[in-house]
């Protein structure tokens, strides 16, 4: 291999490995704005990172849509109250990206306050332009 193959393979190497970083990057940041949405209750925000086939697994097993998600925020039958990702790890594969972190929340639901420590798996697709929340599954872990 010449030298000048060789510098433009690494050079593409390099480029690669950025563009995956900041497709990364741009996942979490999609995910941070999602959690403080739902915070919120931001409807306009949460319609625009929800797919709109998503399927929402709660950490109790209850399963929601899109639109069920985002009715049960905007009744506050479900009150995220404080949400705390800890170590998000991301892994982007073309136009889906799968994230995996601990999160540290504090919800009210049916009027108790609940303070949880989970572990959950979201999958974001990137469609017109933006990463949208597809599917979210949690479970409980010890604190």
């Amino acid at each position: 291999m010449t030298r000048k193959l060789a510098g433009l393979v690494a050079a593409g190497l390099v480029l690669a490995c950025a563009s995956a970083v900041d497709r990364s990057g741009e996942v979490l940041a999609a995910d941070r704005a999602r959690l403080d949405a739902m915070v919120a209750v931001d409807r306009p925000t949460l319609e625009s990172s929800l797919h709109e086939s998503l399927q929402y697994t709660h950490s109790n097993g209850r399963v929601d849509t899109r639109d069920a998600l985002i009715e049960s925020l905007a009744s506050g039958t479900v009150d995220y109250q404080v949400v705390r990702p800890i170590d998000p790890q991301v892994e982007v594969r073309g136009e889906t990206a799968v994230l995996t972190a601990r999160v540290a929340m504090q919800v009210e639901a049916a009027g108790k306050v609940h303070d949880l420590t989970l572990r959950y798996t979201a999958v974001y697709f990137l469609e017109d332009g933006r990463w949208q929340l597809a599917v979210y599954q949690s479970v409980g872990v010890a604190p």
